[in-house]
């Protein structure tokens, strides 16, 4: 079987990627990978995120809409705005191919610079698993310690969205956290990779307010949000499962020696590429175009593993 895929080109100038896309005809041979057993995703949780990541320079803060995927024994946590990107991409392909003629010219997207969030976490809480899918040149997946916080939940309360909410306290990953959790949703997932508490966690932040995720809507998943939704129809479905068609096994070690070679030289990164490493590239795994054009971080979320 072959497949309709897309070749690119990519080069950086000023604060846009110019993207040069060929269409080829390629063999998909699928990636193998660990796993998680696949479950029934029951709500859409949209969070804002609000993240100083320069402290030298405060009034710059990052804005993201983040997803937070939620099934019982599981939960994925996304950029969404990643995911509209990729949605938007996919559209303007699909565009371009359908007016393509043989013999034309490869055609052109131009992307504007992308400050979303790539990197996704995968936690299994039944099997204390935890997995995070990366992005450089393709899509990467590997082994991550599964994240575990001891909390202290206080008397005080509040409401927020019109849920009951109750209020806990934690350390973790090198900042003190206050968050809140809805006893009305008895799972223990949250943004990020905070979880753990005896309801869904709707708002956290550090105490020094350096991120910030704050509640936008918590939705039932259903097959009609997917489908009225290409974000969601794309890249979702019905159910949390690890991306192993598509990704590489790696270690984490490795991925972080090879990432911090592509952000000290990413025009030598890029030229040391096979001459075909956009072979695969499509809607699901143009991300790894995006790093490039990202603003460095230099004060993470996790300060300290």
């Amino acid at each position: 079987m072959t497949k309709r895929t897309t070749s690119a080109f990519m080069l950086l100038h000023k604060c846009c990627l110019l993207v040069e896309i060929i269409v080829l005809c390629t063999s998909n041979v699928p990636v193998s990978a660990q796993s998680i057993p696949a479950d029934s995703i029951l709500y859409q949780v949209y969070y804002e995120l609000n993240h100083i990541t320069n402290k030298d320079q405060p009034d710059f803060i990052l804005k993201d809409r983040m997803l937070l995927l939620v099934g019982q024994r599981a939960s994925r946590y996304t950029s969404y705005d990643k995911l509209c990107f990729g949605a938007e991409y996919q559209q303007r392909v699909t565009e371009e191919q359908s007016n393509a003629k043989i013999g034309d010219e490869p055609f052109r997207i131009k992307l504007p610079q992308s400050q979303c969030t790539l990197d996704e976490y995968f936690l299994d809480h039944r099997a204390q698993t935890c997995y995070v899918v990366d992005y450089l040149q393709g899509v990467y997946l590997y082994n991550s310690d599964y994240p575990t916080q001891n909390w202290t939940i206080s008397d005080e309360s509040k409401e927020i969205l019109g849920l009951p909410c109750l209020k806990a306290t934690t350390t973790f990953g090198g900042r003190d956290w206050v968050a809140w959790y809805t006893p009305k949703i008895p799972l223990q997932s949250g943004p990020w990779l905070l979880h753990g508490l005896p309801g869904l966690i709707v708002e956290a932040n550090d105490l020094s307010r350096e991120v910030v995720f704050s509640l936008q809507a918590i939705e039932h998943h259903t097959a009609e949000a997917v489908t009225n939704d290409p974000a969601l129809a794309l890249y979702v479905g019905a159910t949390i499962q690890l991306p192993t068609d598509i990704a590489i096994p790696t270690q984490r070690k490795n991925f972080e020696r090879m990432k911090q070679k592509a952000l000290a030289s990413p025009r030598a990164f890029l030229s040391s590429l096979p001459e075909n490493w956009f072979k695969f590239v499509d809607y699901k795994t143009f991300f790894g175009m995006l790093w490039i054009s990202r603003p460095p971080i230099t004060n993470p979320i996790a300060l300290i593993d």
